[in-house]
């Protein structure tokens, strides 16, 4: 339970912050998470939360993370891919040469943490939280 409060406490910090910008506007955040509304129940505070980058604390937000992150390969068959996840912060952010190592690292970085996240954990909602809070976590200093 601790682990779950530091990281939601850590999530607000740097989501409230904005220190991370790509070409991810807020209205494309929400119409990615509205594309997984049936499937998680999300509310729309759920939406709005993910939408401005504040992390949803109620479960149906944290499964709307589960969903957009397995829409985009992040998650596949329960599992953290590393691969698809360098993919995609490839696609979101600009190429930069110190941004492609750091985005390369962020990866890296979230599949140690996922590979220590228990078995009957993967594949969660509350998996795809803490993978959310650890690629925000790692691009922490990423402003653009």
């Amino acid at each position: 339970m601790l682990l779950i409060n530091i990281v939601t406490f850590v999530t607000c910090v740097l989501w409230n912050q904005d220190l991370i910008k790509a070409d991810l506007p807020p209205e494309k955040l929400f119409v990615e998470a509205l594309k997984c509304r049936e499937q998680s129940l999300a509310t729309r505070d759920d939406l709005h939360s993910i939408a401005l980058r504040v992390p949803p604390e109620t479960m149906s937000g944290k499964c709307t993370l589960l969903c957009m992150m397995t829409n985009h390969g992040l998650v596949e068959n329960g599992r953290y891919n590393q691969d698809n996840t360098y993919q995609f912060l490839k696609k979101h952010f600009p190429e930069r040469p110190m941004m492609v190592r750091d985005m390369e690292e962020t990866a890296k970085n979230c599949q140690y943490i996922s590979d220590k996240v228990p078995e009957d954990y993967q594949g969660t909602c509350e998996h795809a939280y803490i993978l959310a809070v650890c690629i925000q976590e790692n691009l922490k200093g990423v402003k653009m």
